[in-house]
């Protein structure tokens, strides 16, 4: 299986490239204390123990047939940090694998696969504006290169690719939400490498191929940051919307998340009121703000100012609606509810 994506500009500020670095993960979580940086031109954190959780994350939708979609997610995180991952995933050994693969693929039918499959190791280098990582042992890797173009592979295969990554803010500001690390609360980091592609899908699952051309995106590899944390998913989110898509010309990523014991709203905007997030159902709109547990909505209303219980996912159709005009689009959502 691949993913091929190129890069599509969008009004994002671009971190500074970090030209040479090379990283080896191993699958045991560290015993030692993980400390983390949210600013560039480094976001990172190091080791990686039960506590803290990373991921490298793809994903790819058919611009004519929003039922079929690719995601692939490289994981460094135990359950005891990230509680959506399977326990126990290193059959060798008693304890949690911090280095997993997770794939899921939908079908035209509306049905879906998905599974996980461990590494013993994991090997993130960049070097003369290429960028490749490789979780050895589950078959799953990539290649990016400064040309904006990346190669995801199943089961071998090399390719190319990185592009600059994207802040939510436009300058060095990284994390989301109020911690701060050195006060015990948990801060959660995010950057987003390409908020808008152009994917080629080819995968074959269980005899059945999915072939599309689509909308994809990447968000990951900024020295290993994307959405990473000092701290247990529990522990910083109480909700969280996340979603992207293209609408016409235009091409959106939001993120609306409500720190846990924090009733301050954290977007993906550095103005107050630039973008608010509501889910709808029945109808009607923010009909359960912030969510409740096993409160799935029917689709989400997000606005922008220009000028499962826990865990759900959704493919689907897009509206927008810009200075009156109307444009159609497809997209991904996605809502986690921890209490």
């Amino acid at each position: 299986m691949s993913l091929l994506l190129f890069f599509l500009s969008l009004v994002l500020a671009q971190l500074p490239p970090v030209s040479f670095y090379n990283i080896t993960i191993p699958s045991a979580p560290s015993p030692n204390l993980s400390l983390a940086t949210f600013t560039t031109p480094r976001p990172s954190f190091h080791p990686i123990n039960t506590t803290v959780f990373d991921w490298w994350y793809f994903d790819a939708v058919s611009s004519s047939n929003p039922n079929v979609s690719v995601v692939i997610t490289l994981f460094t995180s135990t359950p005891t940090a990230f509680p959506f991952l399977p326990s126990n995933s290193n059959s060798n050994s008693s304890t949690d694998s911090v280095l997993l693969s997770y794939i899921w693929v939908s079908f035209p039918n509306g049905t879906s696969y998905a599974t996980y499959a461990d590494a013993y190791t994991a090997t993130v280098d960049a070097d003369c504006g290429v960028t490749r990582g490789i979780w050895h042992g589950s078959g799953v890797s990539f290649t990016g290169s400064e040309s904006g173009e990346y190669l995801v592979t199943i089961d071998g295969g090399v390719g190319v690719g990185v592009s600059n990554p994207h802040t939510p803010c436009g300058d060095d500001r990284l994390r989301l939400g109020g911690g701060t690390g050195s006060t015990g609360a948990v801060g959660i980091g995010w950057a987003s490498l390409l908020p808008d592609a152009e994917a080629s899908v080819d995968v074959l699952v269980g005899g059945e191929r999915v072939r599309f051309t689509g909308v994809g995106y990447h968000d990951k590899d900024v020295d290993r940051a994307k959405n990473w944390s000092d701290g247990p998913f529990e522990a910083a989110v109480r909700t969280w919307y996340w979603g992207r898509g293209r609408v016409g010309a235009y091409s959106v990523v939001w993120f609306d998340m409500l720190p846990l014991g924090n009733d301050t709203e954290v977007v993906s905007g550095c103005e107050e009121r630039v973008v608010s997030v509501r889910p709808w159902k029945n109808g009607m709109v923010a009909a359960a703000y912030p969510p409740v547990l096993g409160d799935v909505p029917d689709g989400f209303r997000v606005l922008y100012s220009i000028g499962i219980e826990y865990y759900a996912r959704w493919t689907g159709t897009m509206t927008a609606n810009v200075a009156g005009e109307v444009y159609e689009g497809v997209g991904i959502f996605e809502q986690f509810v921890m209490q």
